[in-house]
């Protein structure tokens, strides 16, 4: 069914509109000032941007045949269409629908259960805190486990198969190295690292947390780079355990990772506030 009335911005490439506005009219004016682009089929609407409501459409304004409207709308390879046929099989994602996405500068895509999420790519401090934390874990794995890896965001990491996220950091021991794929990795691994965005706090927390916990990942550490606080969860049994939560002036320790001294001054320190 098609409503009587509906809108999409930027329509020039359509070229398919007659405009007949007066160049004395300062509603025009107005309209074209502060008004976006709209397509109306069926009848004229007001709406209003700011303090100045405009008459839309009208015989003197703007004419449409709504069969080339449509038509134009549902053109192959349309991203009306596109968005469509992505968004129609959410709760049935799998990778090999993922590996197929488009790329979208600015933007970054995971599977949780099966639905497509979207987010924007992360801010500098979260790069900032991203980087000395993983210098700082390496350094003690290197010792600790030398033919495990450390890998960072981006990478993807296969869990089931309506599964796929891309933890911030992640270590992968020498006894789990068989899930290391050429193009990703294929299975639970050690350790994962989320650090919370303004996007991302509630799935890092809920359903993250939860699918890590179901898959079995031994550790999962939580970092805030706002509230400057590291949260550490140990796997006991089925459900996770924190055992270490702390901050700039707190001493790391962990009780599977003896000797693993973090500065958490180090990895919290921001340059534009500190």
């Amino acid at each position: 069914m098609i409503l009587d009335c509906f809108w999409i911005f930027y329509i020039s490439a359509l070229n398919r509109r007659e405009r007949r506005p007066h160049a004395d009219d300062e509603r025009c004016r107005l309209r074209e000032k502060w008004s976006p682009t709209y397509i109306c089929v069926g009848n004229p609407v007001v709406v209003g941007c700011g303090n100045v409501t405009s008459r839309l459409l009208g015989e003197k304004q703007y004419r449409y045949k709504k069969e080339e409207v449509l038509a134009a709308l549902t053109a192959s390879g349309d991203l009306v269409r596109e968005e469509q046929a992505i968004y129609a099989k959410q709760g049935e994602f799998t990778y090999d629908d993922y590996i197929k996405l488009p790329e979208e500068p600015g933007y970054r895509y995971e599977v949780l259960n099966g639905f497509l999420v979207k987010e924007p790519l992360p801010l500098l401090q979260h790069q900032r805190v991203s980087r000395e934390l993983g210098y700082q874990l390496k350094t003690f794995f290197d010792g600790f486990d030398p033919k495990g890896e450390i890998f960072y965001s981006p990478i993807d990491v296969t869990l089931g198969d309506h599964n796929v996220v891309q933890p911030d950091i992640l270590f992968v021991s020498s006894n789990r190295r068989e899930i290391m794929r050429k193009e990703r990795i294929n299975g639970p691994c050690d350790l994962v690292v989320e650090i919370l965005t303004p996007s991302s706090r509630r799935k890092d927390r809920l359903k993250k947390m939860e699918i890590y916990r179901k898959v079995g990942i031994p550790h999962y550490w939580i970092v805030d780079p706002d509230e400057k606080i590291l949260e550490a969860y140990q796997l006991r049994g089925e459900n996770y355990l924190l055992v270490f939560t702390g901050g700039p002036e707190d001493e790391f320790a962990h009780p599977e990772f003896p000797g693993l001294k973090l500065d958490l001054g180090k990895i919290f320190y921001n340059p534009d506030l500190d």
